[in-house]
């Protein structure tokens, strides 16, 4: 059984994309995350768990209120001991968006989805522009 010092902590938090830490965090009293089966929301003393994640906002709020939005890709969680890891292919801070290369980047997904290309050219669309309509709908908060 974890020590009152440990379950008082709260959360460790750290966001990491391939290019490296994003967000690295301690105290966080609630995560959350964009999950592939919906959104999940983590609290201290949440149990081990391994999820996978989809493009969406990953929100941290620390004990003192104070709170930090991402726009995240896919990728992964791990929750482990009040540890939690989120491995992301992309992270953008929701303060640092620029709102009109996100509906220039809507823009352009959306011409070459009816152009009607190939299957592989328009997986490709739809993923950039439900990524470009996240940024623009956390960016317009």
């Amino acid at each position: 059984m974890a020590d009152i010092q440990t379950l008082s902590s709260g959360l460790t938090v750290e966001l990491r994309t391939p290019e490296g830490s994003i967000f690295s965090g301690g105290a966080a009293k609630v995560l959350s995350v964009p999950g592939t089966k919906g959104p999940m929301g983590v609290l201290p003393r949440h149990a081990p768990l391994v999820s996978s994640l989809t493009v969406g906002v990953t929100r941290v709020v620390d004990k003192a209120g104070t709170e930090w939005r991402f726009v995240t890709g896919e990728g992964f969680l791990e929750i482990n001991d009040n540890n939690v890891l989120v491995l992301v292919d992309t992270a953008e801070d929701v303060s640092e968006i620029d709102l009109a290369r996100a509906e220039s980047a809507s823009r352009r997904a959306r011409e070459r989805l009816s152009k009607g290309r190939p299957e592989l050219d328009r997986v490709r669309a739809e993923s950039s522009l439900l990524r470009a309509r996240t940024r623009i709908s956390a960016a317009s908060r």
